[in-house]
C-alpha cells in the first residue's frame, strides 16, 4: 500500500460511519415513525376543524337561503350572486365562523409543519443512505485494488430494510 492510500478503517473513521449507521439503525427510523403518527393526528385534527368551519358556513348559507322578503314573501336573496355576497358579509361578521376558520387555519399550519419535519427526516435518511453507498463504493474499490477482504458494516438485509422504510413513506 502506498503512503497516500487510505485504509478501510481510516475511510470509515473519516466519514463518521458509526454515527451514520447509528442514525440509520436507530434514530431516524424511530423519529420517522413518531413523525408519521404526529402527522396523522394533526391531519385528523385539521379535518375536524375544517369540518366545523364548513358546518358553520353551511348554517349561515341555509339561513340566507331561507330568509324571505317581508314585503313580497319571496326569497330575499333570489339569485346566486346576492346569496354569495351576503354569505361573505355574514361570515365576516360571524364570531362563530371567524373562530372556526382561525382554528382550522392553525390546525392546518400545525399539520403542515409536522409534514415538513417528516419530509426533512426522510430526506436526511435518503442522504445518509447515499453517503453510505458512496463509502461502500470507495471501500469496494480499495478492496479490489489492494485485494483486501472487507466485511460490510451494514448487512444487505439492514440496508434493504432501511431502503424499504424510505420507500414506504
Amino acid at each position: 500500500m502506498t503512503k497516500t492510500a487510505r485504509t478501510a478503517e481510516q475511510i470509515l473513521e473519516y466519514y463518521g460511519t458509526e454515527s451514520l449507521i447509528g442514525a440509520l439503525r436507530n434514530d431516524l427510523p424511530r423519529r420517522i415513525t413518531q413523525l408519521k403518527e404526529i402527522v396523522r393526528t394533526k391531519r385528523e385534527e385539521y379535518l375536524q376543524h375544517e369540518q366545523q368551519r364548513q358546518l358553520v358556513e353551511a348554517d349561515i348559507a341555509t339561513d340566507i337561503a331561507a330568509e324571505l322578503d317581508p314585503n313580497t314573501g319571496k326569497a330575499k336573496y333570489s339569485n346566486e350572486k346576492t346569496r354569495a355576497a351576503e354569505l361573505l358579509r355574514r361570515k365576516a361578521e360571524s364570531q362563530e365562523y371567524q373562530q372556526a376558520e382561525q382554528e382550522a387555519r392553525e390546525a392546518k399550519m400545525s399539520m403542515e409543519a409536522a409534514q415538513d419535519e417528516l419530509e426533512e427526516m426522510m430526506l436526511r435518511n435518503r442522504n445518509y443512505l447515499g453517503v453510505l453507498n458512496v463509502i461502500a463504493a470507495e471501500l469496494n474499490l480499495l478492496a479490489s485494488y489492494y485485494e483486501l477482504p472487507l466485511e460490510p458494516t451494514l448487512s444487505p438485509q439492514e440496508l434493504a430494510a432501511a431502503q424499504e422504510a424510505e420507500e414506504a413513506y
